[in-house]
């Protein structure tokens, strides 16, 4: 019988659902019982965290000389600024006055140089256009003078405007002596930026039309140029951070700092006045964690959401705008970034992290499922606990509610497991069909969700008591089938069955038993353990399924012995009759049995002392035997012990005392008057068993497969195949056994005797001359030594000839030798067959 399940206490187990701020678990009772459905759940936190960027350069046309201020975001947390200096003592101005207009023929602006100086750099005023890089050169003394310095800077673009001031600053060190110098510029086109002039003509200006001639106007146009001062010479710092040499009168410095207002002024410092002009190259950081609240929906096999970008992107003067979004799961089904309605490309840094460089106002995630694996069976039993076990693709917070439609019949939690088991006791008394299962899940950016409806089933049992029968038999075998806890039988249930290769349908009787019989003697089953596998179901009812015991026993032979008691001379021949009866018919065997005989000395059952051994095969009602006691057997009583051997039946008979060998009392009695007639019979007795001993033609042993072990055969028989010949005897005696039910162990040929004696595992057969029934004892001697000391190797023997010192034996049981040379030649013996 099925073992019974028994309702299992709840009573200490909590049934709350804990939903952070939703939820009350101290005001949450039996009586104040409230369970959301999915659109009540707790929102799935979805955390990532951005790292935005953005750039912006800064210069000065005018030499500062205390402190640089920059303009910045304060949108973002923080800057890293890269600052180059200019460092200068003086400033020549060579043409101060407003811009006027432009030209854009080719054309040299004079300056002159009062002592040896760096030149720094130009700064000159734009009329912006399209962007362009003229080519410009420092020509010495006139505008057609020696080269001294070629380079080609960037005229911005911008719309047509006017009085846009530029700097120019070299990188390389240019000395200059007192002299005059032109600035040399190529013609520029009507469409791009150009050189603007000045309202006054106070200078040497040469422009190019047709060809070169005085211009009456100047060229915007300031010159920078510096003593030989380096930062680290007067201890130049930015907020006390020292500004590092990087050439003569340059330095750079880096500064990092929070941002806090939309201006960051820096504070300049040396142990001498000093004026600069800077070049800074500012990045600007932002870090935010992003929230965005997603309610999951039923049914759901992916799930989507929205993440809402508040980026700090800006335009121009800002550039290399890029932010980076991490927290992304490397198994999203999904991602699209967008910009209002428009798809914004983006790049993947890592499997976390995503990267895009435009500005954005959302991002479309879908992931998939993140409940990897729900363990529920399909069918639940009222009455028994039920448990669910439920595998997540990460940790994060399991959700389980159970719902006959809208009556909550049990709920659970567990936080930050990947897997959790759950355990429901399911009420006898529940009146329905099916429940509803819903199981959620909430990870760090991962969701999961699962429903599905369950069926609901009464409990049955199966009630069956162990089968015995016996072997061949035909027996019978029922069950009673019943609801579990009305505990009144099922009527019209289909109760099947299965026993090994069997199986059928069990019918129903009057009284709600179900019960089947099968007959054993049509199926090859031996008497021991078994079981039947019995299967019930029904409408409305789980599956039950029970074990049950059978237990095989075989059958029970009765055996009667024709003489039970009998008295018998040393050397005499005993007749038996050999009866056997099938208990359960009081017929003959169902199946034919082998028959063990043996004889023991009384009171001695060891297999050392047998005195007769034999085996009878396929016998199935009534079998006769004999059994000749040797001349030498001691006097005194014998036990006859007969055993069946079958897998089907079982059976011993036992006879106590039933064989008495004793002498003739008439050779007690003349024993004196024929005294020397005895002595005279021994004495012709001895040389006789010496003769036959003597008549050994032959001697081999075969294992029981056939296969030659040893062999020692004489000169007169060589020419015989002696595994043919021992072949065939053994054939002969199967043939004769089969036929007479008797073994026999010589068989009388034409010449001489073939002895054949069966051993474990092996056959020693002789061929002899004369009758070797006078001499069975020193034979079966023989065969017992052999058993003794080569039993076990003969069991091993793989097809290797085992060395048997076969010439030691026959001298010691025969008192002969076998020649096995001829010493005439072809002088040979055949033993007909």
């Amino acid at each position: 019988m099925l073992p019974l399940l028994y309702p299992k206490n709840f009573e200490n187990s909590k049934f709350f659902f804990k939903n952070q701020s939703k939820f009350d678990e101290e005001n949450l009772s039996q009586n104040n019982f409230f369970t959301p459905k999915s659109q009540d759940l707790p929102s799935s936190i979805i955390q990532f965290n951005s790292s935005e960027t953005i750039n912006r350069s800064y210069s000065n046309v005018e030499p500062n000389s205390e402190e640089l201020s920059f303009e910045t975001p304060i949108e973002y947390d923080s800057f890293s600024a890269d600052i180059a200096f200019n460092v200068i003592n003086e400033t020549l101005d060579i043409i101060e006055d407003a811009p006027l207009t432009y030209s854009r023929n080719q054309q040299a602006q004079s300056f002159i140089i009062g002592k040896t100086v760096n030149l720094i750099g130009f700064s000159i005023s734009l009329y912006t256009k399209a962007e362009i890089y003229p080519h410009m050169e420092i020509r010495n003394n006139s505008y057609s003078g020696e080269l001294i310095y070629a380079f080609t800077p960037l005229f911005i673009s911008g719309a047509s405007d006017s009085g846009v001031w530029i700097n120019i600053t070299f990188s390389e060190h240019i000395i200059l002596t007192p002299g005059t110098y032109f600035l040399w510029i190529e013609k520029i086109l009507p469409a791009d930026s150009s050189w603007e002039k000045s309202s006054d003509n106070n200078t040497e200006t040469w422009e190019f039309t047709t060809s070169w001639q005085p211009a009456n106007y100047d060229l915007t146009l300031k010159v920078r140029t510096s003593e030989i001062i380096n930062p680290e010479d007067v201890e130049m710092n930015v907020n006390g951070i020292p500004v590092l040499n990087t050439g003569i009168g340059k330095g750079f410095v880096r500064i990092t700092d929070e941002i806090s207002s939309t201006n960051t002024i820096l504070t300049i410092n040396s142990n001498e006045s000093i004026s600069f002009f800077y070049s800074l190259a500012s990045i600007f950081y932002r870090n935010c964690s992003i929230q965005y609240y997603t309610q999951i929906q039923q049914d759901l096999i992916e799930i989507e959401w929205n993440l809402t970008i508040n980026s700090g992107y800006f335009s121009s003067p800002y550039s290399n705008y890029r932010i980076n979004v991490s927290g992304i799961k490397d198994d999203y089904i999904f991602i699209e970034v967008h910009n209002q309605s428009s798809i914004v490309g983006y790049s993947s840094i890592s499997p976390e992290v995503i990267s895009f460089t435009a500005e954005a106002t959302h991002i479309l995630l879908i992931s998939e499922n993140y409940i990897d694996s729900v363990n529920l069976k399909d069918i639940l039993l009222v009455g028994t606990t039920t448990t669910v076990n439920v595998s997540t693709k990460g940790n994060g917070d399991i959700y389980l509610f159970l719902w006959d439609n809208e009556t909550l019949v049990y709920q659970n939690s567990s936080y930050n497991v990947s897997y959790q088991s759950f355990q429901w006791h399911l009420d006898p008394l529940i009146d329905t069909n099916s429940l509803n299962v819903e199981i959620f899940f909430n990870g760090s950016n991962e969701i999961g969700y699962y429903s599905r409806n369950i069926s609901i089933n009464r409990v049955s049992e199966i009630i069956s008591d162990p089968i015995y029968g016996y072997a061949l038999d035909n027996f019978s075998f029922s069950c009673f089938y019943r609801d579990f806890h009305s505990q009144l039988p099922i009527s019209d249930g289909l109760i099947s069955y299965n026993f090994g290769d069997l199986s059928g349908v069990m019918d129903m009787d009057t009284k709600g038993n179900y019960s089947h019989s099968i007959d054993l003697s049509q199926f090859s089953i031996f008497p021991g353990n078994y079981s039947i596998s019995i299967q019930a179901e029904k409408e409305n009812y789980g599956i039950v399924y029970s074990e049950v015991p059978i237990i095989i026993n075989p059958r029970i032979v009765t055996m009667e012995l024709s003489k039970s008691r009998t008295t018998i001379p040393p050397g005499n021949t005993i007749e038996f009759e050999l009866n056997l009866k099938d208990i359960g018919n009081q017929s003959y065997l169902l199946r034919p049995v082998d028959i063990q005989i043996r004889v023991f000395h009384t009171g001695i059952r060891s297999n050392v002392d047998l005195v007769y051994h034999e085996i009878l095969e396929g016998i199935n009602q009534e079998e006769s035997f004999s059994w000749k006691t040797p001349s030498d057997i001691e006097e005194g009583s014998y036990d006859i012990v007969i055993e069946v051997i079958s897998e089907y039946y079982t059976g011993i008979l036992t006879l106590d005392q039933a064989i008495e060998v004793k002498n003739s009392i008439f050779w007690l009695i003349t024993l004196p008057i024929f005294i020397g007639l005895v002595s005279s019979i021994v004495g012709g007795y001895f040389v006789t068993r010496e003769k036959v001993k003597r008549s050994l033609l032959g001697l081999m042993i075969l294992h029981d497969n056939g296969a030659p072990l040893a062999e020692k055969i004489s000169y007169k028989m060589k020419h015989s195949d002696s595994a043919l010949v021992s072949g065939a005897f053994i054939g002969i005696l199967s043939l004769i056994k089969e036929i007479t039910g008797s073994r026999l162990r010589t068989i009388e040929i034409e010449g001489g005797y073939v002895n054949i004696i069966h051993g474990n595992p092996f056959w020693l057969i002789l061929f002899m001359k004369d009758n070797p029934r006078w001499i069975e004892k020193g034979i079966l001697k023989l065969k017992d030594e052999i058993q003794f000391d080569f039993g076990e190797k003969i069991k091993e023997f793989k097809g290797k000839p085992l060395d048997f010192p076969l010439h030691e034996m026959i001298k010691k049981y025969f008192n002969t030798e076998i020649i096995t040379e001829s010493p005439i030649k072809d002088e040979k013996l055949k033993i007909p067959i």
